[in-house]
């Protein structure tokens, strides 16, 4: 698995080297840096993509699990809670995740 995410990490650098502000080429290389044990890349490609498509729940559950897979638990529940605040969320897993933060801190 790690093999796939750092190949498809690299055609996603590429990418990016021709449009940095390509928010779906972020969100997919977020996903490959957490595949490859490196939340906080993950967390800044995707702070990079909430800057370019503004408030989005699904962003923010993704990059407060990146934040709690570094033990940033003030980070995670931040996200955990701007998210809950917007209409599209997925409520039941953005508590059980913020749950999960507040038994491990």
């Amino acid at each position: 698995m790690a093999g796939n995410a750092a190949s498809a990490r690299s055609y996603l650098d590429a990418a990016l080297q021709w449009d940095p502000d390509y928010p779906a080429a972020l969100i997919n290389r977020a996903v490959a840096h957490f595949e490859l044990a490196e939340p906080g890349l993950s967390a800044d490609d995707l702070t990079r993509a909430l800057e370019l498509v503004g408030p989005d729940a699904d962003l923010l559950l993704n990059r407060g699990i990146a934040h709690a897979a570094r033990a940033d638990t003030a980070a995670a529940l931040a996200d955990f809670d701007a998210a809950l605040e917007l209409p599209d969320a997925d409520r039941p897993e953005l508590l059980r995740r913020r749950a999960l933060c507040l038994v491990s801190s």
